[in-house]
């Protein structure tokens, strides 16, 4: 009886410390993914597949090359949305935007 128990329990505690992620969640994973970070990139390609994401790598880099030709960040957000910017690192911001 002890045992089932501690099992139950034990099934109890993996199903409710499964992550959930918002569509909103898997935009910032995506992006944080896209500036190197190992577990947003795990979490990402593990509970985000599902979504259609809008800031994918593809656009982050795009984003990324604007931003360095043309130095200016208020041109990238309007032309990529003001979110785009969690696509940069600190390191780019400094390096390229004016």
């Amino acid at each position: 009886m002890i045992f089932k128990t501690c099992l139950l329990l034990l099934v109890l505690l993996v199903i409710g410390c499964e992550k959930k992620y918002s569509q909103n969640d898997c935009e910032l994973l995506s992006m944080k993914s896209y500036k190197g970070i190992p577990s947003a990139s795990a979490d990402f390609s593990k509970y985000c597949l599902k979504y259609k994401i809008k800031y994918t790598h593809e656009l982050c880099q795009l984003a990324l090359n604007d931003l360095v030709k043309t130095s200016s960040l208020n041109l990238i957000q309007k032309k990529y949305g003001d979110t785009v910017i969690g696509c940069f690192t600190d390191n780019d911001l400094s390096n390229f935007a004016r």
